[in-house]
C-alpha cells in the first residue's frame, strides 16, 4: 500500500465528509425545527422505503466497481478498468428507471395509519431521483479506486448544498400553497440528486478524454457477480428488513400505550435528533471504511498476506481507541450536546443510553469494508441478514412490553451481534494469512537451501544466462496545467534515467529470458508510480506510452515487434493479459499469432 497516498487521501475524505456531514446535520437541526417530533417521524419512515431502494439501486454497484476496478488497475490494464467504468454507469443508470417505476408503484399501497399524509406523494418523488443516484454512485465506485478522492467529495458537497437551497426555496414558497415539508424535503432531495448528475456527467468525459479508452473483455459479468450479487442482496435485504422494523417501532409503541402522535413523535427524537448525533463523529471513520476496501483489494491481488495482516490490526487499533474517545462525551454531557442542537432534554437522555453504540457502530463500518476488500461479500452478506432478522423479531416482541426502552435495546443488541459475527471472521482470515506466511517462509527457505547445495555440486557447470537486445520506446503525454513532472524509469529496480515530461526517449538494453518489472516513477515522489511486467524471450522492440497524474503514472503498451526465428510464433501478452479471458478466447488467440498444436486439459 502506497502510505503517503492513503494517508493524504484518508485526510482529503475526512475532511471532506466533515464538511458535508457538519451541513447535513445543521440542516437537520433545522428540518427537525420545521417539522416537529410527530412529521420528523413520518419523515425517517419515509426515508427508510426510499433508502431500500437507494441501496438496491447503489450499494452493490459501487463496491463492485472499486473492487473490479482496483484489480486491473493493480496489473495496470487501464483500458479494461474504462470499460468496467463505462459498463457499470449504463447498468446503474438502467437499473435506477427500473426501481423508480417499482417505487412509483409501491406509494399506492402504504399504510396511512402509520405513514400519515404526504408520504405517498414524497415516496413518488424520491423515486425519480434512483436513476441519477446510481449512475453517481458507479463514478463514486470507480474514482475510489483510483484514489480521486476530491472528485467524490465534489460532488457530494454539491448535492448537499443543492439539497438545503432547494428545501429552503421549496419551503418558503411552497407552504403558502399547503405544501408540507415533508414534500418539500423529498422534492429538495430529487433535484440535487439531478444536479450532483450533470456534475457526474461532467467528470465523467472528462476522465474519458484523459485516460486510456474502453478495452472491452469477455466475462465482465462473471467476475462481478461474486461481488454485486452478494452485496446488493445484503443491502437489499437488509434495509427491507430495517424498513420493516422502523415501521415496526410506531406500531409497537402505540400498542404499547402511546398515542398515534406520541409514537412517532417518540420515534422522531431517537432516529432523527440521538442517533445522528450519536454517529455524526463517524464522518472521520466512514472515509477510511471506503479506502481499505481498495487497499486491501489491491493487497489480496498482489497476494501481499503480511500487508494485509498489517493494515487489518493498525485499523482496528485506529478505530476502537478513536470511537472509545468520541464515547465519553455523550456519557458525561448529552443534556449540554443536546441543548447546544436545539434539542429537547429527552433527546439528551438518549444521546447517553446510546452512547456505547458508538464503539460497536464505528468498529463495525472498518470491518464490513475489510471483508469487502477481501472478498468476503459472502460473509458480510450473511451476518447483516442475521442482525436484521433478529431486530425484526426484537420488535415485534419487546417494543409493545418495553416501549422505547425495547426501541434502545434492539439498536445496541443488533450492532453487537453485528460486529462479533464480524471480528470472528477477520480474525480468522488474520489467523489463515499468518499460517500462510508462515508456510510460504518456510518453504522458501528450503528451495534456498536445496539451490544453494545444487550450486555447489553443480559450480562448474554454471553457464551464463543467454541475453536478448531490447529497444523499449516511451512517450510521455504532455499535461497542460497539473501534474507535470519528470518520470525516473526502472527496470527491475535498476534506475535507468529520466524522461522530462511531454518527452520521447529510447533505450537499447540487454536483458536475459524471462519476466522483467518496468517501473515509471515521479522524479520527486517515487510513491507515485505505475508498473508493468515484460515478458523476454526474443530481440523485440516495444513501445510504452505513459500518463502522469496526481496518484499514478498510468502505461499502455502501443506496439511490440519480437525478432523470431524459423518455426517460432510469439505469444500475444504475458500471463496477466489470459487471467480474466475464457479459455476458448485464448486458444483463438493463439490460433491467430500462429500456434497450431493447442491442447486443452480440464483442470478439476
Amino acid at each position: 500500500m502506497k502510505k503517503r497516498i492513503f494517508i493524504q487521501n484518508i485526510m482529503i475524505l475526512s475532511a471532506s465528509s466533515l464538511v458535508i456531514r457538519g451541513i447535513g446535520m445543521a440542516f437537520s437541526v433545522k428540518l427537525a425545527a420545521v417539522m416537529g417530533a410527530e412529521m420528523l417521524g413520518r419523515y425517517r419512515l419515509t426515508i427508510s422505503i426510499y433508502v431500500f431502494f437507494l441501496l438496491l439501486c447503489t450499494s452493490g454497484i459501487s463496491v463492485t466497481v472499486t473492487r473490479l476496478t482496483g484489480d486491473l488497475l493493480a496489473k495496470n490494464e487501464y483500458g479494461k478498468a474504462s470499460f468496467v467504468r463505462d459498463k457499470a454507469l449504463g447498468f446503474s443508470f438502467i437499473t435506477g428507471i427500473i426501481l423508480g417505476a417499482i417505487m412509483f408503484l409501491t406509494s399506492f399501497f402504504l399504510p396511512r395509519h402509520i405513514f400519515g399524509d404526504g408520504a405517498a406523494g414524497a415516496v413518488r418523488l424520491l423515486g425519480i431521483s434512483l436513476p441519477f443516484g446510481g449512475f453517481s454512485a458507479a463514478l463514486r465506485g470507480y474514482f475510489t479506486a483510483k484514489r480521486k478522492i476530491l472528485r467524490n467529495a465534489g460532488e457530494q458537497l454539491l448535492e448537499q448544498l443543492s439539497e438545503i437551497t432547494v428545501f429552503f426555496i421549496a419551503a418558503d414558497n411552497l407552504s403558502a400553497l399547503g405544501v408540507s415539508p415533508l414534500l418539500c424535503a423529498a422534492l429538495a432531495t430529487t433535484i440535487a440528486e439531478i444536479i450532483s448528475f450533470f456534475y457526474c456527467i461532467f467528470l465523467w468525459l472528462n476522465d474519458r478524454k484523459h485516460n486510456a479508452a474502453p478495452e472491452q473483455f469477455s466475462g465482465i459479468y462473471k467476475l462481478s457477480s461474486p461481488v454485486f450479487i452478494p452485496c446488493t442482496a445484503s443491502a437489499g435485504l437488509r434495509s427491507a428488513l430495517s424498513a420493516i422494523e422502523n415501521s415496526l417501532i410506531p406500531v409497537g409503541l402505540i400498542t404499547f400505550g402511546s398515542g398515534r402522535e406520541n409514537a412517532l413523535s417518540e420515534y422522531g427524537i431517537i432516529s432523527g435528533m440521538a442517533l445522528p448525533c450519536v454517529l455524526f463523529p463517524s464522518v472521520f471513520i466512514l472515509p477510511f471504511s471506503q479506502l481499505i476496501v481498495t487497499e486491501l483489494s489491491r493487497e489480496r491481488t498482489l497476494l501481499h498476506t503480511k500487508n494485509i495482516r498489517r493494515i487489518s490490526v493498525r485499523s482496528l487499533r485506529i478505530v476502537i481507541i478513536y470511537s472509545l474517545l468520541m464515547m465519553t462525551p455523550f456519557i458525561f454531557i448529552p443534556d449540554k450536546i443536546a441543548s447546544a442542537f436545539g434539542y429537547c432534554d429527552k433527546a439528551g437522555f438518549y444521546m447517553r443510553v446510546l452512547a456505547p453504540l458508538i464503539p460497536l457502530s464505528y468498529l463495525d463500518s472498518a470491518v464490513d469494508g475489510m471483508l469487502k476488500g477481501l472478498d468476503c461479500q459472502k460473509s458480510y452478506f450473511r451476518i447483516n441478514i442475521i442482525e436484521s432478522v433478529l431486530r425484526v423479531i426484537m420488535a415485534l416482541t419487546l417494543i409493545p412490553v418495553f416501549g422505547a426502552a425495547g426501541v434502545i435495546a434492539i439498536i445496541l443488541f443488533g450492532e453487537l451481534i453485528n460486529v462479533t459475527l464480524s471480528l470472528k471472521k477477520i480474525i480468522s482470515l488474520m489467523i489463515a494469512a499468518f499460517m500462510i506466511t508462515s508456510f510460504t517462509a518456510c518453504k522458501t527457505l528450503e528451495k534456498g537451501l536445496q539451490a544453494a547445495n545444487s550450486s555447489i555440486v553443480a559450480e562448474s557447470n554454471i553457464s551464463a544466462p543467454k541475453e536478448y537486445s531490447i529497444k523499449m520506446n516511451i512517450k510521455c503525454s504532455q499535461n497542460l496545467i497539473f501534474s507535470k513532472y519528470d518520470v525516473m524509469v526502472y527496470v527491475d529496480d535498476i534506475e535507468l534515467d529520466k524522461i522530462d515530461h511531454g518527452s520521447e526517449r529510447s533505450f537499447d538494453l540487454s536483458l536475459t529470458a524471462g519476466n522483467h518489472v518496468i517501473r515509471f516513477a515521479n522524479v520527486k515522489n517515487d510513491s507515485v508510480d505505475g508498473t508493468t511486467d515484460l515478458e523476454v524471450n526474443n530481440d523485440m522492440e516495444i513501445s510504452y506510452k505513459i500518463s502522469c497524474n496526481s496518484d499514478q503514472v498510468e502505461i499502455s503498451m502501443t506496439a511490440k515487434k519480437e525478432k523470431l526465428e524459423e518455426g517460432q510464433c510469439a505469444v500475444p501478452g504475458s500471463s496477466k493479459d489470459f487471467k480474466a479471458e475464457q479459455y476458448t478466447e485464448v486458444v483463438k488467440q493463439l490460433k491467430k499469432a500462429g500456434f497450431t498444436n493447442i491442447k486443452t486439459e480440464k483442470i478439476e
